[in-house]
């Protein structure tokens, strides 16, 4: 968990909790289940997650990392050039007339 306690939830990041090997939720006999608690704030989030432990693990932190960055907000990936008055006149007159 975050260190300070009068943090706002919101201002939280998630976090993982617990990643522990549990039974399979649907009752199968697999053996390679695991069950995650994520935090951010005071939300929880619990899920699970078949695969290898280190594979799990991998996938677990790289849930956390994309809610981090959602939480963020998206960054723009469109670069924005502003046009001159002139130029945008010449971008717009017909080909061949000067």
């Amino acid at each position: 968990m975050t260190d300070d306690p009068n943090a706002m939830p919101a201002a939280r990041p998630f976090e993982i909790v617990t990643l522990e090997q549990t039974e399979s939720p649907d009752g199968s006999e697999s053996d390679d289940w695991y069950r995650y608690e994520l935090t951010q704030g005071t939300t929880t989030i619990t899920g699970y997650k078949q695969g290898e432990a280190e594979e799990v693990r991998e996938e677990v932190a790289s849930l956390v990392s994309r809610l981090n960055e959602r939480r963020a907000g998206k960054t723009s990936r469109v670069h924005l050039t502003r046009i001159g008055r002139k130029s945008q006149q010449r971008a717009q007159a017909p080909a061949g007339s000067n």
